[in-house]
């Protein structure tokens, strides 16, 4: 089957998230302003455009090329949900660490030795996160993808993103690196194929919208959508005959 064929039923899926989200609050200027919600958007428009780049490839063997587009639209991605599940795990603690991870770039005076190394330990960073810990000891923990995808994995207790950060997504994640700056030497493995990235898109929208949706209910009335949004992605799944 042509990786063509699902993704109108994905699409149909992305939308019905997307109106999900809107329908699910009257506040709609608090949603909009929310940091889970503006994560939540950057994935949702990586994947829409992601759809329509699969679809209008028609049936050429873009392979050999790379699928560039979407690799780097699916790193986006991996960053935003990251960033989702780690803020909605530590909001205030997650927030300061990127805010000064921020600063440490823009002001030299603060001369904080970066430290990519001994990333393990999830309560030793969190201790690291107190603004005059970090100050008194002038070193850090850089947050680079990579430890990101280790922190997350951390902060979550659904066990499928656990084991997909290691499984899917760091793979995807490594791959995506050579796209960031379009080198013009790129190793292409042309044994990968659209479904494997547009299955990794799908999953990330899930999830993420699961993340969203548990922000969601505890600031309003909602009952069992995040459980619904993955159901219903199975169903779509099966329905292509994809699992």
């Amino acid at each position: 089957m042509s990786f063509k064929s699902p993704i109108p039923d994905f699409e149909s899926y992305r939308n019905q998230l997307e109106n999900n989200i809107f329908a699910l609050t009257s506040n709609l200027n608090g949603l909009l302003s929310s940091t889970q919600y503006r994560l939540w958007y950057y994935i949702n428009e990586n994947a829409k455009y992601d759809f329509y780049y699969l679809y209008t490839l028609d049936n050429r063997d873009y392979s050999t090329l790379g699928y560039p587009v979407a690799y780097r639209n699916i790193r986006s991605s991996m960053e935003s949900f990251y960033d989702l599940i780690c803020f909605n795990k530590y909001p205030d603690e997650y927030y300061s660490v990127c805010k000064f991870q921020v600063e440490v770039s823009i002001r030299e005076d603060l001369n904080i030795e970066l430290n990519n190394n001994d990333y393990n330990n999830l309560n030793h960073i969190l201790s690291l996160i107190s603004k005059n810990k970090i100050s008194r000891n002038r070193n850090f923990y850089y947050i680079n993808l990579e430890n990101k995808a280790k922190l997350a994995a951390k902060c979550t207790t659904n066990e499928k993103i656990i084991t997909e950060i290691g499984t899917t997504y760091e793979p995807i994640r490594k791959e995506s690196n050579k796209y960031a700056h379009s080198p013009l030497l790129i190793s292409i493995d042309s044994e990968v194929c659209a479904n494997k990235l547009l299955n990794a898109e799908c999953h990330l929208l899930c999830y993420s919208y699961i993340e969203l949706y548990n922000y969601l209910s505890s600031n309003y009335h909602i009952t069992n959508l995040g459980l619904l949004a993955y159901n219903n992605l199975i169903s779509v799944y099966k329905k292509n005959q994809l699992i």
